[in-house]
């Protein structure tokens, strides 16, 4: 990655593995990285110039306790870490553009089970292995370091301070694709972009710059030109490759990049590759089949929040407490199978319904 990228290690939900010694998280270099287990993995030794945050949790977190009532509640899956995966998700989403990448650091040691968790909460990040995270005291817990490498937050990761403070750090950081030279005259071209500027207004101030009689300005001008062309071709390229996996990802981002580039050559190159996308029979199935999915996974996630300690997944007791539920599962699984055979989502469905034996 270029220089001055904003990582957001918590939705690459980089379920990590930390040894830690008294406050061991004041540096990057500090948190050690276990096995991974979902999403894409990160080089830790290339998150330097990067901002990064780091989500730490533990979806068994909550513990049993006794009512006032004398009734005995039993552990159950910890809902603000689970919604943790969800609010990293919609960051690393909706910051992407800005070289935002959200990694969630997990205690849990069944790998099988993270794994299951994430696919059920949609998590769009990357996951590691952790161990020995207590030290927080209350999860999840989240860190912030800036595009210096200097810690600029530690506290809950689902509080109300962890995103202004997140917005801060990405302000103050470079446009990842203009980072790897200085600004001078026209910074603030770069500056407007990171905090969501359109690439189309920047494009068009650049090259007036670029043509002006201002030498320097001139040499900023065509240099911001280059880039965010290349910047805008690359993202493009970045959306295609989603199209098996992600269909709806692949169509939202080029909508994205069609909106930012308003007006000139890459929007029209990306409202090409978007029409020709939906004229094609294989990804439409995909697409269709991936919004069959979501509904699953949104069906999925209302069993997790409702999971106790010791609930055997496949047993009466649970499938009774949940059977409205997997009913609408099932039902789903079934239609996939008769419309969209052979797809990513279809595969994905199964590997859920078979979590809960509901095909058994």
């Amino acid at each position: 990655m270029a220089k001055g990228h904003v990582l957001t290690v918590a939705f690459l939900a980089v379920l990590v593995s930390c040894a830690w010694a008294a406050d061991s998280t004041s540096s990057l270099q500090s948190i050690q990285f276990g096995s991974h287990v979902y999403g894409p993995e990160v080089d830790p030794g290339k998150l330097a110039g990067h901002i990064v945050i780091i989500g730490f949790t533990d979806i068994e977190y909550e513990a049993p306790y006794m009512t006032t009532c004398g009734v005995m509640i039993p552990a159950r899956r910890c809902h603000r870490c689970l919604s943790c995966f969800e609010r990293f998700s919609k960051w690393q989403t909706d910051f992407e553009g800005q070289g935002l990448a959200a990694v969630i650091l997990h205690v849990e040691q069944d790998i099988n089970e993270v794994k299951q968790a994430c696919i059920g909460m949609d998590a769009r990040c990357s996951v590691y292995s952790g161990s020995n995270i207590s030290t927080f005291g209350e999860l999840p817990h989240a860190i912030i370091f800036d595009h210096t490498g200097k810690r600029v937050f530690r506290g809950s990761a689902v509080g109300d301070t962890v995103f202004p403070a997140l917005r801060a750090a990405l302000a103050k950081a470079p446009f990842p694709p203009l980072a790897e030279r200085e600004l001078t005259g026209l910074k603030s071209i770069s500056d407007s972009l990171q905090n969501g500027g359109k690439a189309a207004a920047a494009l068009a101030k650049a090259q007036a710059a670029a043509d002006g009689k201002d030498p320097v300005l001139a040499d900023e001008g065509r240099f911001i030109v280059e880039k965010l062309t290349e910047w805008g071709k690359s993202e493009i390229e970045a959306a295609s490759a989603k199209k098996g996996s992600d269909p709806q990802g692949c169509l939202a981002k080029l909508r994205k990049i069609a909106n930012s580039f308003a007006g000139t050559d890459i929007a029209k190159q990306a409202a090409e590759l978007s029409a020709q996308l939906n004229k094609d029979e294989d990804f439409v199935k995909e697409l269709n089949a991936s919004r069959v999915l979501a509904r699953i996974k949104q069906a999925e996630r209302e069993v997790k929040m409702s999971y106790g300690d010791n609930d055997n997944l496949t047993g009466e007791k649970f499938q009774k407490r949940n059977a409205a539920v997997f009913s609408r599962i099932r039902n789903d699984v079934m239609m996939m199978r008769k419309k969209y055979p052979d797809t990513n989502s279809l595969t994905t469905a199964e590997a859920i319904a078979n979590t809960y034996g509901l095909f058994d």
